[in-house]
């Protein structure tokens, strides 16, 4: 098993043909099938699923997508880099949205400031997008909730902040869910009430409007999580892919919308959502620095890793 063989596996996945991949590869038709072959022989596993005169990858073929793709890229990476072992490379950064608002600015200007020569590109988008980039080795690292992929990627915890539930100001709750928490004893032994805070239980709340982020958030990962251990079936007033549209939504008192508090608490000290305080549910949010398990790693990434592993203590809050 060559490179070429897993050049011409990767090009017939991205065409989806073995003669339109021959042709861009300038081999004989033959020769691309064959190579084919010999890679299903080497891995005991059927790549490709012929119906109706079109080509459908199998399971195992997905799976070695993930690993040919990764490894043509990183063969390509080490043979600039090896070129100019002391080249300055640009490090490429994925960080999914909330950490993206919270986290990630700060980050990136305090490692500028203490690696001015090493060129950084960012990207935000949702964690799925970002662990999908990661496993094409379109990005070097990224600042997101646990990947899904464990076999394929390293991720290591950076951080953690809690999930607040919000509403806007006008918003009118039900009378029926909320209850009031109360302090301790007064002067005369009586129970004296603690500031006002309303609170309500995580199942009344799910029962509410909701205000959600879009499938393969880490933020909606959460909230899915909760409406299935309580066999609640959500009523969604939108989706989005914008944190900054659910928040306008919510202040216009819409419905709930669940965020990190790093994020919530600007719009809160500005009284332009409250928070709702939901005591029988531990909402926390973990963010992870993730990279491919068999990523070349280059002196630039190498100095990235140690900033970031530095600059914030594992299991500790973003505030």
């Amino acid at each position: 098993m060559t490179l070429k063989h897993l050049q011409i596996f990767s090009t017939v996945c991205r065409l989806g043909s073995v003669t339109k991949a021959a042709e861009e590869l300038n081999m004989a038709q033959p020769a691309a099938s064959h190579a084919i072959r010999e890679l299903e022989s080497y891995y005991q596993a059927k790549l490709f699923e012929r119906m109706n005169r079109r080509l459908y990858i199998t399971d195992a073929g997905e799976r070695l997508r993930h690993y040919s793709d990764a490894i043509l890229a990183q063969a390509d990476e080490a043979r600039n880099v090896l070129r100019d072992m002391d080249a300055v490379t640009r490090i490429r950064i994925g960080a999914n949205m909330s950490f993206g608002i919270g986290g990630l600015p700060g980050l990136l200007d305090g490692f500028c400031r203490e690696h001015p020569d090493v060129p950084v590109y960012a990207v935000i988008q949702n964690s799925s997008q970002v662990e999908d980039k990661l496993l094409k080795n379109s990005l070097d690292f990224g600042l997101m909730d646990a990947p899904a992929n464990s076999e394929l990627l390293v991720s290591k915890m950076i951080g953690w902040e809690r999930m607040v539930v919000l509403c806007g100001m006008e918003f009118e709750l039900p009378k029926g869910i909320l209850y009031s928490l109360r302090g301790g004893d007064g002067e005369n032994g009586e129970s004296k009430e603690k500031e006002e805070n309303e609170v309500a239980s995580i199942v009344d709340i799910l029962t509410l409007p909701l205000l959600l982020r879009e499938t393969g958030s880490g933020m909606r990962r959460q909230v899915d999580e909760l409406l299935a251990c309580e066999h609640v079936k959500p009523y969604v007033i939108m989706e989005s892919v914008s944190i900054l549209s659910l928040i306008e939504m919510c202040e216009r008192g819409f419905g709930i919308l669940f965020l990190p508090e790093t994020v919530a608490s600007p719009y809160i000290a500005q009284k332009r959502l409250r928070k709702i305080d939901v005591p029988d549910a531990e909402m926390k949010r973990e963010y992870f620095l993730v990279y491919h398990r068999a990523k070349f790693h280059t002196k630039s990434m190498r100095k990235f890793q140690e900033y970031v592993m530095k600059q914030i203590p594992l299991q500790s809050s973003l505030r």
